[in-house]
């Protein structure tokens, strides 16, 4: 059976290139197209454009790659982009913070946009503190669908041995090095896998170097694949990569197709949902804090 091919765009936040739309193709690095277009790139095997016009990337997208739909990585206030369908993810441990707008808060649009949009995704249980928990929940009247992110296998960078997440037999004390938007929440993954984790946090697309890496001991030390499409330095023995999915119910992806008129599959063909839905997962886990 035969599904849908996906285009990605996306603003290439953290990147340079010399002109654009930049094509996200091999031989482009993270310093050029940013670190989640590349990972997006190479972990679903999909066209992905860069620009930091959507509409620019978008024209050059369907111009040059066959697509079926079209993804805009955190696109939704990007109003110059036509859009037939909007998808809010909230992070569950976050919610909606104090539920003001920047800078006054972490929000771009005030609550009661995500009545207006077609979807909206909660990736984790929603979590707060108690104290402000009315203002981390989300509005009467907003239906939101459950996705998780699960980790799924270690990788050693220096010799691509690959471990289970749920078979680690290494150290179960761990440094853990992540430049990403939420550290300790990759810490608390590592922590449900049982582990104890020395956290150093950086800031979010922040390049990686081996002395970041380094520590006066020989304990693994684990990044996040964002990290490492990025990282470019010797690659020490003791170096880890922590390999997550998301996992999207099969009912979203059947109300997204439905949504998008392509009920009746590429070329009139059959689509295969579960494949489908394991290519959406792929370019959704990457941008799980932030609105598609």
């Amino acid at each position: 059976m035969r599904g849908y091919n996906i285009g990605v765009v996306s603003r290439g936040f953290g990147g340079k290139a010399d002109s654009y739309p930049l094509d996200v193709v091999e031989g482009v690095s993270a310093a050029q197209c940013g670190d989640e277009p590349l990972l997006i790139a190479q972990s679903c095997d999909c066209p992905v454009v860069v620009d930091p016009d959507r509409v620019a990337a978008v024209n050059y997208l369907l111009a040059n790659h066959s697509c079926d739909l079209v993804l805009s990585d955190d696109g939704l206030q990007h109003y110059r982009l036509h859009r037939d369908i909007e998808i809010a993810v909230v992070d569950g441990a976050r919610g909606l913070g104090n539920r003001r707008c920047l800078p006054a808060g972490p929000l771009r649009e005030s609550p009661q946009r995500l009545q207006q949009v077609d979807f909206v995704l909660l990736n984790g249980e929603l979590k707060g503190d108690p104290r402000t928990a009315e203002n981390v929940a989300l509005d009467a009247g907003v239906k939101a669908q459950q996705i998780s992110l699960q980790p799924s296998v270690f990788q050693n960078l220096s010799n691509d041995k690959t471990v289970a997440a749920s078979e680690w037999a290494e150290s179960s004390s761990v440094h853990a090095v992540a430049a990403i938007g939420n550290p300790e929440a990759f810490a608390g993954t590592l922590r449900s896998l049982g582990l104890d984790v020395d956290l150093t946090s950086m800031d979010d697309h922040q390049q990686l170097h081996l002395h970041n890496l380094s520590f006066d001991d020989s304990l693994p030390v684990i990044i996040t694949a964002k990290d490492a499409v990025k990282y470019t330095d010797i690659i020490p023995d003791n170096l880890w990569v922590l390999e997550v999915e998301m996992n999207l119910p099969l009912e979203f992806v059947d109300s997204l197709i439905g949504a998008a008129g392509l009920s009746n599959g590429a070329a009139g063909l059959p689509v295969d949902k579960k494949s489908f839905a394991e290519q959406l997962s792929l370019a959704s886990q990457k941008n799980s804090k932030r609105d598609l």
